[in-house]
């Protein structure tokens, strides 16, 4: 299982989730591309670059889901979250790729650590997270005979897995998926 730095899980509500505009063909996408990081993202008209700094950059699209692409990685205390691994189909070398489920075994979100070899803007460290949005999320813990338990009781020292029920954005799961499937690293 993997240790994972995320916020406990985007959240979007009501009517903002049942109308969720739908993505523009692929063609129709615009490119992102960061010469000084060192790669490229394609994304949808209604995801948004929400935040451009030498560390990272974040997409999102408003309504819960987000990319991070963190070269440098993130120094923090992380999550471990029951996980599987991923369906993303990222083309560039990565030495982890998992997809984190709810308590239904819906994936909702992917952690890829990028192999570095060879780029001189990433480190060991460097990683990108996604996450697509949970309607009504609740944070549950699972224990390694997987009973089910209140988040109060998870001992990660123990082998618990942090886990959460709610319904997943499957349209936006997808675009993420998609998302992900162009990034590409390029020359500075």
């Amino acid at each position: 299982f993997i240790k994972w730095n995320r916020p406990m899980v985007n959240c979007c509500h009501g009517e903002q989730y049942k109308n969720m505009p739908v993505n523009a063909p692929i063609e129709s996408w615009q490119t992102y591309r960061n010469g000084k990081l060192g790669f490229e993202l394609k994304y949808p008209p209604n995801w948004h670059v929400a935040n451009e700094s030498p560390e990272a950059v974040i997409f999102a699209d408003g309504a819960g889901g987000s990319i991070r692409i963190l070269p440098q990685g993130e120094p923090k205390d992380g999550r471990y979250e029951l996980s599987v691994p991923s369906d993303v189909a990222f083309s560039e070398p990565a030495s982890v790729k998992v997809d984190y489920v709810t308590t239904d075994k819906e994936r909702y979100a992917t952690y890829i650590k990028v192999d570095h070899i060879g780029k001189d803007t990433w480190d060991e460290s460097g990683m990108i997270e996604a996450n697509a949005a949970l309607e009504n999320p609740a944070p549950h813990c699972i224990r390694k005979d997987a009973e089910l338990m209140d988040i109060s009781k998870c001992d990660v020292e123990i082998g618990d897995l942090y886990v959460y029920n709610g319904k997943v954005n499957t349209a936006e799961r997808n675009t993420i998926k998609t998302m992900l499937s162009t990034f590409r690293f390029v020359s500075r």
